[in-house]
């Protein structure tokens, strides 16, 4: 989620997971010294998925790790830590997740509160071709359990949409990068999946999620005046009218206040916000977020907000100022 409160980089809760901890990549800079960053090269191995938990509610599910090659990893003793976040579409806010996948066997397990403070279980089987999991949810505090399947969103997306996804992110983000934002050197799909090559910041950054649709990454920045947080997100719809992407992007501030400055007033913490949705038609992509959001639909916030709150998942979105819309394939609609 982007709830953009100050970062403390635990959770997709500035809402986002930051790189799930385990990929996580912090700096504190002064503008002063800034150093030069190594460019970073990614790919596109982390897990977006969705499906069904119980008979009737729908969840989607956002998997990382660091460990090795992870998830594409070929059998062995070894196990790996994952962590994520998990939404149901209905209310489309994270649930933090961390746990473990074993390769010798397949199993998995993900919490909510790792220890003591564990309210809830996932709990079963992975298929390290398919990448579906299966198995069987638990609610600690009554004992409710509910089974659940969950499947990666690119099954079925056609190999040509999720090259164009690609290729409109390095044509995007190809070059110096814009602002606090971020450049790339590369962007392209092939047999072997996606690959971002030479990610380089800004400021200071890190790649939080990129999975065959789905692409979010963080820049941040702290001087002595005040620290700003640099997002942006790009996921692609799945559609069988060609491929549809939605980009949000937006930043959070925070002025401070120093013991020497008593009579400093902080403006506090901001943040702004912005929409775009973008259809690929007649060999280009094109913005059509008016045509596809229902009418009135807030796509924006400004930069004085302090309700921060907008997320997109692969069919359903959270707008600046709580609005719910949901994908049918070809527009988004409110329920």
């Amino acid at each position: 989620m982007i709830c953009m409160k100050q970062p403390d980089f635990t959770s997709e809760l500035v809402c986002i997971s930051f790189r799930f901890l385990s990929k996580a990549i912090v700096w504190v800079l002064f503008a002063a010294s800034l150093p030069a960053f190594a460019q970073e090269d990614y790919s596109a191995t982390d897990l977006q998925l969705r499906g069904l938990l119980g008979d009737k509610l729908k969840i989607e599910m956002h998997l990382a790790t660091s460990e090795g090659e992870g998830f594409h990893a070929s059998a062995t003793k070894e196990c790996f830590s994952v962590s994520g976040s998990y939404y149901y579409r209905s209310q489309i806010k994270p649930i933090s997740l961390s746990g473990r996948f074993c390769l010798a066997n397949y199993t998995f397990f993900l919490e909510d509160q790792p220890g003591a403070g564990t309210t809830e279980r996932f709990e079963g089987k992975w298929d390290p071709k398919t990448h579906q999991l299966a198995g069987t949810w638990t609610l600690k505090s009554n004992g409710k359990t509910m089974p659940f399947t969950l499947s990666p969103i690119e099954q079925g997306v056609a190999t040509g949409d999720l090259q164009k996804f690609f290729d409109y992110l390095n044509q995007t983000l190809s070059g110096e990068a814009i602002g606090e934002g971020a450049g790339i050197e590369s962007a392209n799909w092939s047999a072997s999946g996606g690959k971002i090559t030479g990610f380089s910041p800004s400021w200071s950054g890190f790649i939080a999620f990129l999975s065959p649709m789905r692409f979010h990454y963080y820049t941040s920045y702290n001087s002595t005046a005040r620290a700003s947080n640099y997002y942006a997100l790009y996921q692609l719809l799945p559609s069988a009218n060609g491929p549809y992407l939605v980009i949000l992007e937006g930043s959070s501030n925070y002025d401070k206040v120093y013991d020497d400055q008593p009579d400093m007033e902080a403006d506090g913490e901001r943040c702004d916000a912005r929409l775009m949705i973008m259809q690929y038609r007649d060999e280009e992509w094109e913005e059509v977020t008016d045509q596809l959001l229902p009418l009135g639909s807030k796509t924006s916030m400004d930069a004085n907000s302090t309700i921060c709150e907008t997320m997109i998942l692969s069919d359903a979105i959270l707008l600046p100022g709580g609005a719910k819309v949901y994908w049918d394939g070809s527009k988004f609609a409110s329920k």
